[in-house]
């Protein structure tokens, strides 16, 4: 190969490294190269390291077609670069991601610059052409170490923007956002030691009958006792199991622990105790068939009644009405296995009354907004959800009941159970057993 030649494929392949073949743009390796040599020139300059992903892109491929999706992906680079000054940077850096090196030393500002660029973005021709509505993540890293690995600073902006609530602005990197990232890596690392080690415990919270004095149900809930962090609550450990997968193996066992508590129940006298259990939406998004199958095995291994334990589902995982007679199905399934079936969260969702009508459940809980207002609007709504669902042969439980003028508001309108601190916050199983044993109008 001659010389002429050897420098022409050079040129190529420096080309393919660092020139974006579809917006014509620079490359993430270029981007890199460039950030570095501007930082180490400008060292006392303060810059801001950015990143916008556009989320479900591969949707809208899906939908509008992979030419649709190129030009919609060099429209948002054209704005971006548009957007930006002389002696900032951008690059797309794979498919739906991008990556800004900007000038600035004030949060506010590059915030306030980013969200208008995610304005002008929202606005592009192609979105507006087909009415696509754009889900977008921002993240930021102020930039106060200018001899960090460029991709570290990458990675920050990156998981910053994993803390962006769709429509909800920039999330800017810190030692918080830092230490939290960091608390849930090792909350996922270390779960299936606190598996093993029996980390997990049963708490229940008392649903007690307001027509049957001393007579209570309960709901089931998992509690961590993480040997690094004391006590860690479901709102924060379950929707990072969800994320990673894990949390149907917990689910299992917390059912199986559950089975356990109900099985020696049965042998000393509490028989007659309903308690539900929350199905994770994991479950229901995989139809949850499999996990229906070993529930049922453990309730039979562990010899618990049918109807014994309540399966509570919410109500927000059945907002696509086109997943209506799949999740009707699966309903059904609950109750050929011997659970009774609970809609949680009622009210507030997306198709409530529909749902009464397609879905055969035992119980809906009313969601607990219903009562955080004391106007005259709001209880007339509980009263006709009330009245409905006996109509309908169907349980009603309020959540989330606090005051003893709800309670009495509750008895009137004929609410059958009632579950919140105005009885008892969750416990322990046997602090929960002492509670019943102390309330029964049995009771010696």
């Amino acid at each position: 190969m001659g010389r002429q030649n050897i420098l022409a494929l050079r040129r190529k392949m420096k080309e393919a490294a660092f020139n974006d073949p579809l917006t014509g743009g620079i490359s993430n390796a270029a981007f890199l190269l460039r950030v570095q040599e501007k930082l180490e020139k400008e060292p006392q300059r303060p810059y801001v390291m950015a990143f916008l992903n556009i989320r479900g892109f591969k949707n809208i491929n899906e939908l509008y077609g992979v030419e649709t999706g190129n030009t919609l992906l060099k429209q948002i680079y054209n704005i971006l670069k548009r957007s930006i000054r002389k002696e900032e940077i951008v690059t797309r850096s794979e498919c739906d991601h991008y990556f800004m090196l900007l000038e600035g030393d004030r949060e506010e500002r590059v915030r306030e610059r980013l969200e208008q660029m995610l304005e002008e973005v929202s606005g592009a021709p192609e979105l507006r052409a087909v009415g696509m509505d754009l889900e977008t993540a921002l993240g930021a890293c102020m930039i106060t170490d200018h001899r960090l690995n460029i991709r570290i600073l990458q990675d920050r902006a990156v998981r910053a923007s994993e803390y962006c609530e769709s429509q909800s602005g920039c999330v800017f990197y810190n030692e918080a956002l830092e230490a939290r990232n960091l608390r849930e890596k090792r909350l996922g690392d270390s779960f299936a030691h606190g598996l093993e080690h029996d980390e997990f415990e049963v708490y229940l919270q008392p649903k007690v009958y307001l027509q049957k004095e001393g007579f209570c149900e309960a709901e089931a809930l998992a509690r961590w006792h993480h040997p690094q962090y004391g006590m860690v609550y479901p709102a924060e450990f379950v929707p990072l199991l969800e994320g990673n997968g894990k949390v149907c193996s917990l689910d299992l066992y917390m059912f199986e622990r559950m089975c356990r508590i109900l099985s020696r129940w049965n042998q000393t006298g509490l028989s007659e105790l309903r308690i539900s259990v929350n199905l994770s939406r994991a479950h229901l998004i995989r139809r949850g068939r499999n996990c229906l199958n070993d529930m049922k095995e453990l309730k039979e291994k562990y010899h618990i009644q049918d109807g014994q334990i309540e399966l509570e589902m919410t109500e927000s995982l059945f907002f696509d009405p086109a997943q209506i007679g799949e999740m009707k199905a699966f309903t059904e399934k609950i109750r050929s296995c011997g659970f009774g079936c609970s809609l949680d969260d009622f009210g507030f969702g997306y198709s409530s009354l529909a749902l009464l009508k397609d879905l055969n459940v035992d119980t809906i809980k009313l969601d607990r907004q219903f009562f955080s207002s004391s106007s005259e609007k709001s209880w007339k709504i509980v009263n006709a959800l009330i009245l409905l669902a006996h109509e309908l042969k169907i349980r009603v439980v309020a959540e989330g009941v606090e005051s003893g003028e709800q309670i009495q508001r509750l008895k009137e309108a004929g609410c059958d159970l009632v579950q919140g601190y105005f009885y008892s916050r969750p416990m322990p199983a046997g602090d929960f057993e002492n509670w019943v044993r102390q309330r029964r109008p049995d009771k010696e």
